[in-house]
């Protein structure tokens, strides 16, 4: 089996991998222990090599028809190795097009392009067949967002608008609680929206201050806002601040903090146990108790604080960040978040 397939074989996995490339000092073969896989630099390059010539032997896909096996494995390797190969991920979504056309569902165009053809002509295939697809999508992409890669698959706008694209075409393949038909996927949007937020946290510290990344996750929230609990909307905040304390340069996580808090008012009246502006003040207190605890000047923390006294948060305007010479901050403990 030539180093080509013999990596195909490894990328066509159906769950999440964590994908590492080995420096060039490493031996030409694969290292694989499911769900991690090692890929030495230069056999990468040289099945990308490969990929590419491939793909571009198959120029007839500009006319948006469907993409064969070949060329569809071929744009694994391309996208590993250049996420911003816009051909490749166009391909990989008119073949999700054409599956969709062929189970009967939908036209098959895709937007954003200046053309009107339509993909997948042939024969009709299963509606299960389409949700197999999306998940084997959502996986390939999860494992470009959160694998130990260079940084540039985690931060790449396009693998992220490929995911959301993903979730605004096939919404109920991916969970139930979305709007749209069918009743596959997550059946619980707030078990849902938690999956996409630790992707996108774990992708935050792959690559810091992930525009991308966070801006993803605002979509993720809003596509789901109409069908959350008020206790998974609290869940998620409390998850998203945890992160925010253990990256707190990263001013992405931080914009999305408020983003999340500034929802309050559309789970206060459907709740009336839950107590929304004390869940932000409890959120905003404790992150005044960190910058004093630790004696912390980052700029992201304090744009954090600035902002949620605009949004009502905190009505106290004489409180500043100044540190409490009473508590001398844990030095210790603040050396070991500056490393």
């Amino acid at each position: 089996m030539s180093d080509y397939n013999h990596l195909l074989r490894h990328l066509s996995c159906p769950t999440p991998l964590s994908i590492e490339i080995l420096p060039p000092s490493h031996p030409p073969y694969l290292l694989s222990s499911p769900p991690s896989l090692g890929i030495p630099r230069k056999l990468l390059l040289h099945c990308f090599l490969q990929a590419r010539s491939i793909f571009h032997n198959h120029r007839s896909l500009e006319k948006l028809e469907e993409a064969s096996e070949e060329v569809l494995q071929a744009t694994k390797v391309l996208t590993l190795w250049e996420p911003g190969w816009g051909s490749a991920w166009a391909v990989r979504k008119k073949h999700l097009l054409g599956l969709r056309v062929r189970a009967g569902e939908g036209d098959g165009r895709v937007e954003g392009t200046d053309s009107g053809d339509i993909v997948g002509e042939g024969k009709h295939i299963r509606k299960g067949k389409i949700q197999e697809a999306v998940a084997a999508e959502l996986a390939w992409v999860e494992a470009l967002a959160t694998s130990p890669l260079d940084g540039k698959q985690a931060k790449s706008s396009w693998v992220w608008a490929h995911r959301m694209w993903i979730l605004q075409t096939f919404p109920r393949a991916v969970c139930s609680g979305l709007p749209g038909e069918g009743s596959n996927g997550y059946t619980d949007t707030q078990a849902w929206i938690k999956k996409e937020m630790k992707i996108v946290m774990m992708a935050g510290e792959r690559h810091p201050r992930n525009y991308y990344a966070w801006n993803y996750a605002r979509g993720v929230t809003q596509m789901g806002m109409r069908t959350l609990s008020s206790e998974g909307w609290e869940e998620c905040v409390r998850m998203i601040h945890q992160w925010c304390l253990l990256h707190p340069r990263d001013i992405s996580g931080w914009a999305f903090l408020v983003f999340l808090i500034d929802q309050r008012d559309l789970f206060a009246g459907t709740d009336k146990s839950l107590d929304a502006d004390q869940i932000a003040e409890d959120v905003f207190a404790k992150t005044k108790d960190f910058v004093r605890k630790f004696g912390w000047r980052g700029e992201s923390v304090e744009w954090f604080l600035d902002a949620a006294k605009h949004l009502g948060i905190e009505n106290d305007k004489s409180d500043r960040l100044e540190r409490d010479s009473s508590a001398p901050p844990d030095v210790s403990l603040k050396e070991k978040i500056d490393d």
